[in-house]
C-alpha cells in the first residue's frame, strides 16, 4: 500500500512539472508534449507542425 501511495504522488508531481514547462524565443513550442511559450511569446506555425517561440513585436498579452 505504501509503494502505491508513493509512487501516486511521485506521478503527481512529475505532472506538475510537465505542465509548468515553458519555452523561451527560440525554441520549439506545442507539437507532441504541447509546450507553451513563456510571456510575451506566440508560437509560429509557419515552418511545419511544432512551432517556435517568437517575440510579439510590440503587442502587449
Amino acid at each position: 500500500m505504501k509503494i502505491v501511495v508513493v509512487l501516486t504522488l511521485v506521478l503527481i508531481v512529475a505532472a506538475g512539472t510537465i505542465e509548468a514547462q515553458t519555452a523561451g524565443e527560440g525554441s520549439m513550442c506545442s507539437g507532441f508534449a504541447g509546450v507553451q511559450c513563456r510571456a510575451g511569446l506566440f508560437c509560429d506555425y509557419s515552418l511545419g507542425s511544432a512551432g517556435i517561440c517568437r517575440r510579439r513585436n510590440g503587442f502587449s498579452g
